[in-house]
């Protein structure tokens, strides 16, 4: 089964919250959007911008996970996925190294 993975902003960052919509999620690590700023509109939500940058947790998300949180989030109704290539620092205690690059599923923006 190939690996699925999420970033996550704002709510999304709680383990707790977390646990509950997406019971099979793992932390993977984390991440910095470049060129991206976290906004809060209604709810969080992320915006191009060459002159920022938005440090963000990744989970990887089982196909189960994902059919969740399409649901929680309303997508695509309310939010949609884009994919967008991120380099990954796993959660690792001591050790900051480049992975390759993934394709992510993520929620960005309102419709």
């Amino acid at each position: 089964m190939k690996k699925r993975y999420y970033i996550a902003y704002g709510s999304n960052l709680s383990r707790e919250q977390m646990a509950f919509r997406t019971p099979d999620a793992k932390i993977a690590g984390t991440a910095i959007l470049i060129g991206w700023q976290l906004l809060f509109k209604v709810h969080a939500t992320i915006e191009e911008n060459p002159k920022k940058n938005t440090p963000v947790l990744v989970w990887e998300i089982s196909g189960e996970d994902e059919k969740r949180l399409d649901r929680y989030e309303g997508c695509p109704s309310y939010y949609y996925k884009r994919e967008l290539p991120v380099e990954v620092f796993p959660s690792v205690v001591g050790s900051r190294y480049r992975l390759p690059r993934w394709s992510m599923s993520w929620r960005m923006g309102m419709n």
